[in-house]
């Protein structure tokens, strides 16, 4: 299998991380077309040197693709009443957007745009609570509200009970809801695998209702306790023998009485979500995290660098201290 990623720009502005079986081929998502560095800009808006607003140009040839990180407030309001939506993208992507410009740009008549806003992280609480309450709101939307992590709790409350199945969906894996609001998600009936799945692996999820699903038996459900911090050493003693070896893998790096020297060999697994799980252990044999630093999934490496025990002497056996 070739290990060639897509790289093309997404609107976000990072390069697309999905495989493709040729350098160039396609990933299977439409990627926005870069725009010309041509037409007037709003007044402001760009600096000197490369374009440090628009993730939708052509990377950089000396360091990148450009992104609206570095984007001041200023110039990020500028960009949300410009004609072309995908300026107006920008802006609604951008982590320092003032709310008030937010606010606007959930109202834009380009569709992605409104999305792009409302999963803003700096979108206003209350604005996702308006949305959600909205006859008129769409499913794509009302999803968004259902796995954003501000919107308000009475918000989410209502949303547990929503007759769509993919919302519910999206609050059982939140992880900002109340453990009251997850446990209103168990009870719906009927129920349904994917939902149980984002409830078994919440967690925030009721430990009585951990003990429930441990009995499913959907294979999504059982693999989604094991990769659950808070599911309860009893339930991961039976899940270490499943016939499924990626589960018995995950419920092993999850275990406290796994051995030292089996940590050690786990943090190597196939699976990037097994490694993962390694690399949030505190009690690993020395080195083992200096390996999950230099992993080649960004997950497990973020995850081994954030890991308390992740000491200067673990980050000089993994490069990444100057001698």
């Amino acid at each position: 299998m070739s290990s060639a990623i897509c790289g093309k720009l997404t609107p976000g502005g990072a390069p697309c991380r999905r495989p493709v079986k040729t350098p160039g081929g396609a990933c299977g998502v439409t990627h926005p077309a870069p725009l010309p560095q041509t037409g007037a800009a709003p007044s402001g808006a760009f600096q000197a040197g490369p374009d440090p607003l628009n993730p939708l140009l052509p990377p950089d040839p000396g360091g990148g693709p450009t992104q609206s990180a570095g984007a001041s407030p200023e110039a990020l309001a500028a960009f949300a009443d410009h004609p072309d939506w995908r300026q107006r993208l920008v802006a609604a992507s951008g982590q320092r957007t003032p709310a008030d410009v937010l606010v606007r740009l959930v109202a834009d008549p380009e569709h992605s745009v409104r999305t792009t806003a409302l999963r803003n992280p700096g979108i206003p609480p209350d604005v996702l609570g308006r949305v959600a309450a909205d006859p008129d709101t769409d499913t794509h939307l009302r999803l968004i509200v259902a796995g954003h992590p501000r919107t308000p709790p009475e918000v989410l409350a209502r949303l547990a009970a929503d007759p769509e199945r993919l919302v519910r969906k999206k609050v059982a894996g939140n992880r900002s809801a109340p453990v009251e609001t997850l446990a209103v998600v168990d009870t719906y009936r009927p129920r349904h695998t994917r939902v149980d799945a984002e409830l078994a692996g919440n967690p925030r999820t009721p430990p009585d209702v951990l003990a429930a699903l441990a009995s499913s038996k959907s294979v999504h459900v059982r693999h989604a306790l094991a990769g659950n911090p808070a599911t309860p050493t009893s339930i991961l003693d039976r899940l270490r023998s499943s016939s499924v070896t990626r589960t018995a893998h995950l419920a092993e790096a999850g275990h406290p009485a796994t051995t030292p020297a089996r940590l050690g060999e786990l943090a190597r697994d196939d699976s990037q979500q097994v490694r993962r799980r390694i690399a949030e252990r505190a009690d690993l044999p020395p080195g083992t995290l200096a390996v999950l630093a230099n992993d080649d999934d960004e997950t497990v490496t973020a995850a081994a660098r954030a890991n308390p025990a992740f000491t200067a002497t673990e980050a000089a056996h993994a490069g990444l201290l100057a001698d």
